[in-house]
């Protein structure tokens, strides 16, 4: 379920509202002992947030999910060594970025580009948080980034994680950089059609 809703996040034509009770659902089902279910849990309800715009609400949420992580044992059973940190440190360039908090985005980014091996579609994610968070101070760096990040890709690398990730960088624009010519670009390099 909670992979599920996570994923459910990237399709824009998903209903928000089930969404969201699709991770509330996950949110019960992992209880309340520290585990990674419960942290993949919370980071969900933390995308949830973000992603409905209550970013304040979303930053406490995420910060919530690092207490529990902080508490996990060293080593979880059945699952990957480094997973929950990896995922953790995805979650919290996601929100932070969205969030417009420039030094813990920046934080979160350093620390998921070292987390994941080379390669990994996740940095991709990750590269596309920057140029978000760029955008958000400086629109001529971060959005021609974006756009360039995207259309290094080759086509079948261009699915729905590496589009929405893209349309966050569109997210965060001042309005008076949203109808520019690099702006326009990158909507239309990600309008996945």
């Amino acid at each position: 379920m909670t992979w599920e809703s996570a994923y459910r996040w990237y399709d824009d034509a998903d209903n928000p509202s089930v969404v969201l009770g699709l991770v509330h659902e996950a949110r019960r089902l992992a209880g309340e002992r520290p585990s990674a279910p419960l942290v993949a849990a919370m980071c969900g309800k933390a995308w949830a947030l973000t992603r409905l715009g209550r970013h304040a609400e979303a930053v406490e949420a995420i910060q919530q999910a690092a207490d529990v992580f902080d508490r996990l044992p060293s080593r979880v059973a059945g699952v990957d060594p480094g997973w929950p940190g990896r995922g953790l440190w995805f979650d919290l360039s996601l929100v932070y970025t969205l969030a417009g908090d420039m030094k813990q985005a920046a934080s979160a980014q350093d620390a998921a580009a070292a987390a994941f091996p080379v390669g990994h579609r996740t940095l991709t994610q990750v590269a596309l948080h920057r140029a978000a968070l760029q955008a958000q101070a400086d629109p001529q760096q971060g959005v021609p980034e974006a756009s360039q990040i995207v259309d290094g890709l080759p086509a079948e690398r261009r699915d729905m994680r590496i589009l929405s990730a893209a349309r966050i960088t569109l997210e965060v624009l001042p309005e008076d950089a949203r109808e520019s010519p690099a702006a326009r670009e990158l909507r239309e390099l990600t309008s996945g059609s």
